[in-house]
């Protein structure tokens, strides 16, 4: 019963190989012998898909690139296709594949016709390089096999040379390096997204169209081994929606309004530095003609002192005279209505000096007061300033500049009012003096009228002599205070002389850093108003930016052509997937193989029927 159910199955067996179709024993490339030509009937094709997959080595180069093509048949016929392979297979049926001159024909029915062929001259759009290190120390894959230590991986990858299309610069490349948890620990990778995946952890890069790709991953492994790194590429499709800028471009409008208005603060700034540099002006040009007045009033102090000391001298020696024990004969007064005469001219000078004095004196203080005046009262406000602080930053020294001299304007105001009070006594003092000077010679010329009258002797005369003496003690009396009085004046006007020196020097700084800072102000307010024109613009420049940004990764106008030929037409999708292969300790050697037992024909015949 075995050997008749043996011999039945070998009798379907070879039922079952005479009904297979001749395609079936068709050679890989499509030539098998005995196969029948596509039929003269030509089919429709309404487009194609293209997936090439790539073997590489451990190390990433090209070892070969086959591609799935995917037609999508709409009349069953004779179908085409253009590649340079150097064989094809049918993944559809067992239909004939013909390939002949870079052209692949075949009998498709209608449907998706699937059809397999290798590339004669391998390649990709990018040049994968794949490296280890163990411990810092560069290995070949084949010796880092089954190896332990702290593991880097680098991945590079690079345009490739002659590829065609533009895969390269529209391709999102994804890499997933699959790590073993039993052999690898402590893994790790900047910019990876970590995954699991059974006992495997997946580590996944990804890799924007355009952009070459640098990347290293850590591990601490023991007897290392892996499966192959996985590298895919894609058409890059990211639908992004552009943010609502409203909000943000109300923020940047309240912005340009805040800088707005410091821009016209600046102006206003300015403006104000403007009339202060003048005002500082006209105060230097004020206080420099009334320091030259109060010079000079004090270089001829002395003389008037000397002058009036001169006069209360003989008015004393006079007094005394006349006051004496020894009685003054009337010869001797007979020249004395000469000396007053003369003395009241010498005082009348004096009068006109002070006079002179007096109106240069108050000329002299007019532009000062006019100039003071100038200085703007208001006060910087602090925290208009101190905004300016923070909005220009680089500003800083002018800034400290603008400080430093609006406050020495605000010191010398402040001085000068200080001084006011000195400026009004020496003021009326020159009037009460001129006053007194004019009494003064007005009282000796009444004196020396009245020595006219005296004579020779007699009671008459001797009545007018004690009426002299009288009147010419008095007047020594009155010019003695006054000449303590005209002292200590012209002591007053040498201090004052040497205040308004150091009130001259003082003004001459502020008046030279006020034209300095009125220069800073201005660039201060233009380029304020060039910041507020620029933050006016900035919610339509980055409106524009980020649509540029956007723009840079958006390839949803990239149609892919043919990867296989440039004559394939109707290309709806091409995909890339490479792996790399494995890496693992060799493989033990085999044992030995068993020697066959010797048989004769009783062992043969006994075999028939086991």
């Amino acid at each position: 019963m075995r050997y008749i159910g043996r011999s039945a199955a070998a009798a379907l067996l070879v039922a079952a190989l005479a009904l297979l179709p001749a395609a079936a024993w068709a050679a890989p490339d499509g030539g098998a012998t005995g196969a029948e030509p596509p039929p003269a009937t030509a089919g429709a094709v309404s487009g194609k898909e293209e997936v090439i997959y790539a073997v590489l080595s451990a190390s990433g180069d090209v070892q070969n690139v086959y591609a799935v093509n995917i037609l999508h048949v709409t009349a069953a016929g004779r179908v085409s296709d253009h590649g340079a392979y150097a064989s094809v297979e049918n993944l559809t049926d067992t239909g004939a594949i013909a390939r002949e001159e870079g052209l692949v024909t075949a009998a498709a029915p209608v449907g998706d016709f699937y059809y397999k062929g290798t590339l004669s001259e391998p390649r990709l759009p990018w040049v994968i390089t794949v490296t280890y290190l163990l411990d810092g120390k560069a290995l070949t894959p084949e010796a880092l096999a089954g190896q332990s230590g702290r593991l880097e991986i680098r991945i590079d990858t690079a345009p490739g040379p002659g590829a065609p299309g533009d895969f390269f610069d529209n391709y999102l490349l994804q890499i997933s390096v699959p790590l073993d948890t039993a052999l690898c620990r402590r893994i790790s990778s900047d910019g990876a997204t970590l995954a699991n995946a059974g006992r495997n952890k997946i580590v996944t890069h990804t890799v924007m169209p355009g952009a070459d790709a640098h990347l290293s991953l850590f591990a601490d492994v023991v007897d290392f081994s892996m499966s192959g790194i996985e590298l895919t590429a894609l058409p890059f499709s990211l639908p992004i929606d552009l943010p609502d800028t409203g909000p943000m471009a109300e923020d940047l409008t309240a912005l340009s309004d805040a800088v707005l208005a410091l821009s016209d603060g600046a102006g206003q700034l300015s403006d104000g530095v403007r009339e202060l540099a003048a005002g500082a002006s006209a105060l230097r040009a004020g206080v420099g003609d009334f320091a030259a007045g109060l010079t000079r009033l004090d270089g001829g102090s002395a003389a008037l002192t000397d002058g009036s000391a001169e006069i209360a001298g003989a008015l004393n020696t006079i007094a005394a005279a006349l006051n004496g024990p020894d009685a003054v004969g009337f010869e001797e007064l007979s020249q004395l209505p000469a000396a007053l005469t003369q003395l009241s001219a010498g005082l009348d000078g004096v009068t006109e000096g002070f006079d002179a004095l007096r109106t240069g004196f108050a000329a002299a203080r007019e532009p000062l007061e006019a100039a003071v005046a100038a200085i703007p009262e208001e006060a910087v406000d602090e925290a208009a300033l101190a905004r300016l602080y923070a909005a220009n930053p680089g500003e800083k020294a002018l800034l400290d500049r603008l400080s430093a001299y609006y406050a020495a304007a605000a010191a010398v105001r402040e001085t000068y009012r200080a001084v006011k009070p000195a400026f009004d006594t020496v003021g009326g003092t020159l009037d009460t003096l001129s006053g007194h000077l004019g009494a003064l010679s007005g009282s000796l010329s009444e004196l020396a009228a009245a020595a006219q009258g005296l004579s020779g002797g007699g009671d008459a005369s001797a009545a007018a002599l004690t009426q002299l003496t009288a009147g010419l003690t008095a007047l020594h009396a009155r010019y003695a205070a006054f000449h303590a009085g005209l002292a200590a004046y012209t002591g007053g006007v040498t201090e004052l002389t040497r205040a308004c020196a150091a009130l001259n020097a003082g003004v001459k700084d502020a008046a030279g850093g006020a034209a300095a800072l009125s220069d800073g102000a201005n660039e201060l307010r233009d380029g304020l108003e060039a910041l507020r024109d620029t933050t006016q613009e900035i919610p339509d420049r980055i409106e524009a930016e980020i649509a540029s940004a956007v723009s840079g990764y958006d390839t949803s106008d990239f149609t892919p052509g043919s990867f296989l030929s440039p004559r394939n037409t109707g290309v709806l999708s091409v995909q890339f997937v490479m792996t790399t292969e494995k890496i693992e300790p060799p493989a033990p050697a085999p044992a030995p193989p068993t020697p066959a037992p010797k048989t004769n024909l009783w062992t043969r015949f006994l075999d028939l029927f086991r």
